[in-house]
């Protein structure tokens, strides 16, 4: 990675326990149940796979940056090109969606998240990354299955467990583990909580506030205590560890 001297947390930091965590800042931007939830579900997933040398795909501004790097030797930045605002983290800037610019089995771990819902055409992206990586290295993925249209217009897909469990199959992967994050009540608290946020009208405000206190409640009540998901097949989203075979 390109000035990591200049690195600062955006997303994530690492608390005090070493454990993935949300920045204050970014709790308050109105997704607090979806960044929590996935930080919840990438900390132990990182810290049990990553190792070796790291493919940061569709890195961003790298926030996983702060937590993963005690976990690899070297991690390597990618992403498309900004014609806004230049990423000075990245190595390479390239087209993630064609051929990438790296030889045959130069990667232990390949980390992307919430990067493909973002990608018209995701099936050569696997293709590649399988390509990329060493014998039985691992390409950690996630993305979103029930959340609203963000970055637009650049937001085209949804991705069930079987999508996955597919297109490992199909490109020479062996799922690991697939982890859904939340569940259907998260979904809704996380659409009350938006819309409470953004809502201009004080009744309906509160409304939808309350709404989010519920069912957030009642999500920590049954997840959190008693280790279940009342809508478990309606998650916010998965995210995979697949290994190369």
């Amino acid at each position: 990675m390109k000035n990591k001297e200049k690195w600062k947390p955006t997303i994530y930091s690492v608390d005090k326990c070493g454990k993935l965590c949300v920045t204050n800042e970014f709790l308050k931007n109105g997704s607090e149940i979806v960044l929590r939830l996935q930080a919840q579900v990438f900390g132990p997933l990182i810290e049990k796979y990553a190792n070796g040398k790291l493919l940061d795909l569709g890195c961003g501004d790298v926030p996983l940056y702060g937590f993963y790097k005690k976990f690899v030797t070297e991690n390597i930045c990618v992403d498309w090109a900004s014609t806004l605002h230049k990423n000075e983290y990245l190595d390479f800037e390239c087209d993630i969606t064609k051929e990438l610019p790296f030889e045959d089995a130069s990667f232990d771990t390949i980390l992307s998240t919430q990067v493909l819902e973002h990608i018209y055409n995701p099936f050569p992206l696997f293709k590649e990354c399988n390509r990329i990586l060493k014998q039985g290295g691992v390409f950690i993925v996630s993305s979103n299955m029930a959340y609203w249209e963000h970055e637009q217009p650049n937001d085209y897909l949804r991705h069930t467990r079987f999508f996955y469990e597919r297109i490992a199959k199909e490109n020479g992967f062996m799922m690991e583990e697939i982890v859904p994050i939340g569940d259907g009540l998260c979904v809704i608290a996380d659409i009350s909580q938006k819309i409470a946020r953004f809502e201009k009208m004080g009744k309906m405000k509160l409304l939808f506030r309350l709404l989010y206190i519920f069912t957030k409640f009642l999500f920590e009540r049954y997840n959190q205590k008693m280790g279940k998901y009342i809508l478990g097949q309606e998650p916010l989203g998965y995210c995979a560890v697949l290994k190369k075979i």
